[in-house]
C-alpha cells in the first residue's frame, strides 16, 4: 500500500457529503494527510522532503520550514525524479510547486509541469487538484460520510472501512474492453478523476475544468517535414525531462524505444538498453541489433512462467487489479534495473501519439454504422456482451450485456463536438491511452521514477499539428530513421518485418505474408513475446485453477460457479481464451485481498490513515 494520499474532512455534524451542485456542507473544510510507505509515515506538516515508493516522490512545502509560501502545503507527484530533493535540483517538482502557488490561473490548454504528473495544493482554505492532459498519472478519489479520500491508487481506498466490494459494471468492462472507462474503477465507490482535471474544493464549493485537446492540423506538410517536425519535437521533449544521470531504456523491436534510445545517445547520455522476453523473441533479437549499432550496454531478461507467477499477487496489487495478467511481462527485471539505473525511460504511447497506431479509418470514419458502435468494436478485446455469460452468474449476465457498449457511449459523449475522426482519437488518447498507462505504469513506477517522452506536452503538441494522413501507419515515425539515423533505418521494425520507411503497401504484404506462414504451421513470426496459451495449460495451470475457483468469486453473485470451473480447466487454444483468463485471475486477487482485509479495514484515525 504505497502511494500519495490526502484526506480533506467536513465537520458535518449529520456527516452529509458534498451536494450535486458542488456545495460542501458545515465549516470550512481541512485538509488532512499521510504518507503510505514501507516505512512509518510522516504527517505533510512534520516532513519537509519525502520519497515515496509507488508515488515516485512527494514534495512537502511546510509553511514553518518555507519563507513565502503564504502558509501553504503542496504535493507534486509523478515530476519524474527519485528523491524529492534531485526533482527540485532538476526543476520538475519546483516548477510544479510554483505553478501551484501562483495565484494566476492556467491559461486553456496550459499545462502545470509539461510531462506527466498529479499535482495538490492546500493553502488552508482551498484543495486544488491538477492532471496531466493525457491522465498517464493518476488521481483516484473515494466519499466518506464527512470525508473526501484522494490518492495515487485505487486498491487502498478501497480497503477503509467500510471496505468497498467490486462493481459489476467495471467488472463487465474489464471483460468486455479489457480495460475501464470514464470514472470508473474495479471498486464501488473509487472513482478516477479525468485526465486534464482541475478540481478545486472549497467552503463554497467545487469547481472542475478540464484541459482538451485540440487539433491544430490545417497545414499539409510532406512525410520529410512530418518525420522533421516529430523528431524536433521529441528531441525536445528528451531534454526537457527531469534529469536522470544513469538513464535505463526498455528497449523493445518496436521504433517508440529505439527513437528514444537513439536520441538519448545523441545528446551524449550514456544511457543503459534493457530487454525482456521469451529467449529468442523477436523483440531481443531486434533489441539486440540496435544495441550492436550503437555499441551500447544492453542487458536482456528472460521473461518466464516462473518469472510470471513470482511476480503476480504483487503486480495485482500494485496495477489496482485494472490491467489484465498477461500484461505483467518484464516485471521482474525491475528490480535489477533500479540497481543499474536512476530512472527508467519508456516509449509507452508512441505508436499512439506519434506514429499514428489510433489514426487508423475504423476509428475515425463518421457515417454508419455509429462512431459509439465502431469505437465499441476497436475496443471490443475479449468478450463480445452476449457472452459474459461464460464467467458471469445469470442475472448478471442478463442485467449487464448493455452497459459496456454504454460505458463507451458515455465516454465519447464527454468529449466536446467536433469533427468524427477528432473526437475518436481524443477519445482513444484519453480512455485508451491515458487509462491504460495511469494503471500499467503503476509497476514500474513503485520501483523507480519513469520518463514517458511520447507523452510530454512537445509531442503531444506535434500530435495535435500533424494530420493523420502524415502519421498513420508509422509513416513519418518510419521516416525519421531514414532520414536522420540510417543505421538504424536498415533493421526491420517488428510489427511489420520490414525496415522503417518501406512504403506501406509493400509493408503491409510483408506483414500479410509472416501471419499466412505462421498460421500454416510454416514459421514466419517468430517466437512471440511470450506464448501464454502454454504457460496457461502448463506451468500456469494451477494458480490458473486456484484463481478460478477462488472463494473469492465464487461467493460473490457476481460470478458463475460453472462457468469459472469451465474456465479453469479448459485448454487454452486462441489469445481470446487467454485473455479472459488473464482478467479472472487479476479480479480474483483483488477480490481477495479485499476479502483478506474486510476483518481489519483501514481506518481514518483522527489526522491518519492507518
Amino acid at each position: 500500500m504505497a502511494g500519495l494520499f490526502a484526506v480533506v474532512s467536513w465537520p458535518a455534524a449529520d456527516g452529509s457529503l458534498p451536494g450535486a451542485d458542488g456545495s460542501l456542507p458545515g465549516e470550512e473544510p481541512k485538509i488532512l494527510a499521510r504518507i503510505l510507505a514501507r516505512r512509518p509515515a510522516a504527517s505533510w506538516e512534520e516532513t519537509e522532503h519525502l520519497e515515496v515508493r509507488g508515488a515516485a516522490f512527494a514534495v512537502i512545502a511546510p509553511a514553518a520550514r518555507t519563507p513565502g509560501l503564504d502558509r501553504r502545503h503542496t504535493a507534486a507527484v509523478g515530476a519524474g525524479a527519485g528523491r524529492a530533493s534531485a526533482a527540485i535540483s532538476a526543476g520538475g517538482a519546483a516548477t510544479a510547486v510554483a505553478r501551484l502557488l501562483d495565484p494566476a490561473p492556467l491559461a486553456a490548454g496550459e499545462t502545470l509541469v509539461p510531462f506527466p504528473h498529479a499535482a495538490l495544493a492546500w493553502d488552508g482554505s482551498h484543495l486544488d487538484l491538477h492532471l496531466d492532459r493525457l491522465g498517464a498519472w493518476p488521481l483516484y478519489l473515494r466519499r466518506l460520510p464527512g470525508h473526501l479520500l484522494l490518492g495515487t491508487a485505487a486498491l487502498p481506498l478501497a480497503q477503509l472501512a467500510p471496505t468497498c466490494d467490486l462493481d459489476p459494471q467495471g467488472v463487465a468492462e474489464l471483460l468486455t474492453l479489457g480495460q475501464l472507462l470514464g470514472a470508473r474503477t474495479l471498486y464501488k465507490g473509487v472513482e478516477a478523476l479525468p485526465p486534464g482535471a482541475r478540481w478545486t474544493f472549497a467552503a463554497e464549493g467545487v469547481r472542475t475544468l478540464r484541459l482538451e485537446f485540440r487539433d491544430q492540423s490545417k497545414v499539409s506538410r510532406s512525410l520529410d517535414q512530418a518525420a522533421d517536425m516529430i523528431l524536433a519535437a521529441l528531441d525536445e521533449a528528451v531534454r526537457i525531462a527531469p534529469a536522470s544521470p544513469r538513464p535505463g531504456l526498455l528497449l523493445s523491436g518496436g521504433l517508440d524505444s529505439r527513437l528514444l534510445f537513439a536520441l538519448l545517445r545523441r545528446q551524449g547520455q550514456a544511457v543503459h538498453a534493457f530487454t525482456f522476453g521469451a529467449p529468442g523473441c523477436a523483440d531481443e533479437r531486434l533489441a539486440r541489433r540496435v544495441t550492436g549499432a550503437l555499441a551500447a550496454p544492453h542487458r536482456v531478461a528472460p521473461w518466464s512462467a516462473a518469472a510470471w507467477a513470482r511476480v503476480f499477487d504483487h503486480a495485482v496489487a500494485l496495477t489496482d487489479g485494472h490491467v489484465s495478467a498477461l500484461h505483467y511481462h518484464g516485471t521482474d527485471l525491475l528490480p535489477e534495473l533500479r540497481e543499474e539505473a536512476s530512472a527508467q525511460w519508456n516509449g509507452f504511447a508512441g505508436d499512439a501519439i506519434l506514429g499514428g497506431s489510433f489514426a487508423h479509418p475504423r476509428y475515425g470514419l463518421p457515417g454508419p454504422p455509429s462512431l459509439e458502435a465502431r469505437l465499441f468494436t476497436a475496443m471490443n478485446r475479449i468478450l463480445r456482451p452476449d457472452q459474459l455469460g461464460l464467467v458471469l452468474g445469470k442475472e448478471a449476465a442478463g442485467e449487464l450485456p448493455p452497459h459496456p457498449r454504454a460505458a463507451v457511449a458515455a465516454a465519447l459523449a464527454a468529449v466536446p463536438e467536433g469533427p468524427a475522426p477528432e473526437r475518436a482519437r481524443r477519445f482513444l488518447l484519453e480512455q485508451r491511452v491515458g487509462r491504460l498507462a495511469a494503471a500499467g505504469l503503476a509497476l514500474d513506477r513503485h520501483y523507480l521514477p519513469v520518463v514517458t517522452p511520447y507523452a510530454h506536452d512537445p509531442a503531444l503538441d506535434a500530435m495535435q499539428r500533424l494530420r493523420l494522413a502524415e502519421r498513420r501507419y508509422g509513416r513519418a515515425l518510419g521516416r525519421v530513421f531514414v532520414r536522420h539515423f540510417p543505421r538504424l533505418a536498415a533493421i526491420p521494425w517488428q510489427r511489420t518485418g520490414a525496415r522503417p520507411g518501406t512504403p506501406w503497401l509493400w509493408a503491409a504484404a510483408v506483414r500479410a505474408g509472416r501471419r499466412l506462414r505462421a498460421r500454416t504451421g510454416l514459421g514466419g513470426r517468430g517466437i512471440a513475446l511470450a506464448d501464454y496459451a502454454a504457460w496457461l495449460d502448463g506451468p500456469l495451470a494451477p494458480l490458473k485453477m486456484r484463481l478460478c475457483r477462488s472463494p473469492s468469486l465464487r461467493e460473490r453473485d457476481l460470478f458463475n460457479p460453472a462457468g469459472l470451473d469451465r474456465l479453469a480447466t479448459a485448454r487454452t487454444k486462441t489469445q481470446q481464451d487467454a485473455s479472459l483468463a488473464g482478467v479472472v485471475m487479476a479480479v480474483a486477487t483483488a477480490a481477495e485481498i479485499l476479502d483478506r482485509v474486510r476483518s481489519a479495514p483501514g481506518e481514518l484515525e483522527g489526522d491518519r490513515l492507518s
